[in-house]
């Protein structure tokens, strides 16, 4: 997941494809596991992909993938605890919301943002998601 989203800025059709395979290998890895270590890395590596997928998803104007993929990347985010997947992903809600004009809903996830992010960059990340926001395009 680290190469992948490394090299996901690039938004090509292999990195898009790659993200893909390996969440569904993640998935698949689950159904077989029944350590809690070893399910907690799986949700996250599922979560992380789900999280690029919405991106890739708003990049390319597809707003009902990217939200789907953004609100699976929460709820895995919640599933394990991992405040710093759900911030992302209230994050992308928020710029899924704000692109298709439900500004209402769009403070609401970025606000969410906020609440939930890590200290650290995560936050100055939600943060600048509320203000951005506010400014004119």
């Amino acid at each position: 997941m680290v190469a992948l989203a490394q090299g996901f800025g690039l938004l090509t059709p292999a990195a898009v494809s790659e993200t893909l395979r390996v969440r569904v290998l993640a998935a698949e890895a689950l159904q077989r596991t029944g350590r809690p270590h070893q399910q907690q890395e799986l949700y996250l590596v599922i979560a992380q992909a789900a999280a690029l997928l919405a991106s890739a998803s708003a990049d390319l104007s597809l707003w009902a993938s990217a939200m789907q993929y953004a609100r699976a990347a929460d709820a895995y985010g919640e599933i394990i605890g991992h405040s710093g997947v759900r911030a992302y992903a209230r994050g992308m809600q928020a710029t899924v919301a704000y692109w298709t004009g439900r500004y209402d809903d769009a403070v609401r996830y970025a606000s969410a943002a906020v609440e939930i992010a890590p200290p650290g960059v995560a936050r100055v990340r939600a943060h600048m998601g509320v203000i951005r926001r506010w400014l004119p395009l």
